[in-house]
């Protein structure tokens, strides 16, 4: 009878297949277990991580200190920024494997990231297949409920140039307009809406470069995960969470590529509730016009 791997061990195994770019195959080697046995393994360390820390790590701490964060970087009223990225998995069984091609043909699992000024996630939402617009992703999403729910955040209103308005996030112009999700004229007409663009582009920038780091240093994510579909939306979790681990305690890490997708993003058009994209709008316009004549943030 053998004798049961040492909780240490199993911890190493499965810290090390999400850190490092190695195949479970390469990791089963290292360790001197059985390939079954470091996915087993890597699946209950996840599950460990993301049962134990996941509520506690991310969430949105301290409200006041993330819209003070965006506002001194020049965005006034937001609380994050979101974007999705494009994990590769291995070919899953062939009745579904069509479902996970994404549009830069190769099977993915969909991440949904919302980060707060200081690049941690503050909300996750993935296990989607990578064939899915980011658009689709947010509507269907639980953060997407609770914002319009209201109890994501508080959500009490502010009043700029007239309009009232709840805090907002801001997104890529792949995102719905809602009057809690921002994003950039498609084309800017007025100084104020040039103004406007260019300050929520560089307030977004904070998401990219948390991907970038996530990535680069748990490299599983960088390559193809060597997993199931549920194995692997597991690993994409447990990696956020231990990234929110790592930057909350300030761990070392070189000064990581932002992350941005290959080709040009899809532009979403807005083909929803008429009303709510009217009062959308008139956030953003008050928003563009406060910003631009330096309105206090």
């Amino acid at each position: 009878m053998r004798e049961p791997i040492p909780m240490v061990q199993r911890v190493a195994i499965g810290v090390w297949a999400l850190a490092t770019p190695d195949s479970c195959r390469s990791v089963s080697q290292h360790f001197g277990v059985g390939l079954s046995t470091v996915a087993c393994i890597v699946r209950d360390v996840c599950e460990a991580v993301e049962g134990v820390l996941l509520d506690r790590t991310i969430q949105l701490l301290d409200q006041g200190a993330v819209m003070a964060g965006f506002a001194a970087g020049g965005f006034p009223n937001c609380i994050g920024a979101v974007d999705g990225t494009h994990i590769e998995i291995l070919r899953p069984a062939a009745g579904e494997a069509l479902e996970y091609v994404n549009r830069h043909g190769y099977y993915s699992l969909h991440l949904q990231g919302v980060v707060d000024h200081r690049a941690r996630f503050i909300d996750i939402y993935t296990g989607n297949s990578g064939r899915s617009h980011d658009a689709r992703i947010m509507t269907i999403s639980p953060f997407y409920a609770r914002m319009y729910r209201g109890d994501f955040a508080d959500m009490g209103m502010r009043w700029i140039e007239g309009v009232p308005m709840p805090p907002c996030i801001l997104g890529d112009p792949a995102y719905p307009l809602t009057r809690w999700l921002m994003k950039v004229y498609p084309v800017p007409n007025t100084p104020a809406e040039q103004v406007y663009n260019t300050r929520l582009c560089a307030s977004r920038t904070v998401v990219e470069r948390a991907f970038g780091a996530l990535k680069q240093r748990w490299r599983s994510l960088a390559g193809r995960l060597d997993f199931t579909v549920p194995t692997s939306a597991l690993v994409i979790g447990a990696c956020c969470v231990l990234h929110n681990v790592c930057e909350t305690e300030g761990a070392a890490l070189e000064a990581p590529e932002p992350h941005r997708p290959p080709g040009p993003v899809p532009l979403y058009v807005n083909a929803g509730n008429p009303r709510e994209y009217r009062y959308a709008k008139r956030i953003r316009n008050a928003l563009a016009t406060h910003i631009a004549r330096g309105g206090p943030l």
